[in-house]
């Protein structure tokens, strides 16, 4: 599943489960121990610590994306953000 798609299922569940609409639920048939609502608190902490910034990995003088390798190029991102994977960079 991808990082979209997760993001749509969380999004579903908290509005159903909000609005107590359970049946409707993406997550209500999780097998998880605690059930649907461990399942959706589980997948919407993964998404969470997703976009904590990782810092970068140095080789040779250069930096790479933690995330995806790709080699960070220093005049673009002063954003702090790889322009490959969009993970948010940690420089310090």
């Amino acid at each position: 599943m991808t990082d979209a798609e997760l993001r749509e299922k969380v999004v579903q569940g908290l509005e159903l489960c909000l609005k107590g609409l359970s049946d409707l639920c993406p997550y209500k048939d999780s097998d998880a121990p605690g059930g649907c609502r461990d399942a959706l608190m589980y997948d919407a902490m993964m998404l969470l610590k997703a976009q904590e910034p990782v810092k970068p990995k140095w080789q040779k003088g250069y930096a790479y994306c933690g995330q995806c390798g790709y080699k960070l190029h220093w005049i673009v991102d002063l954003n702090n953000f790889c322009q490959n994977c969009g993970q948010a960079v940690k420089w310090k």
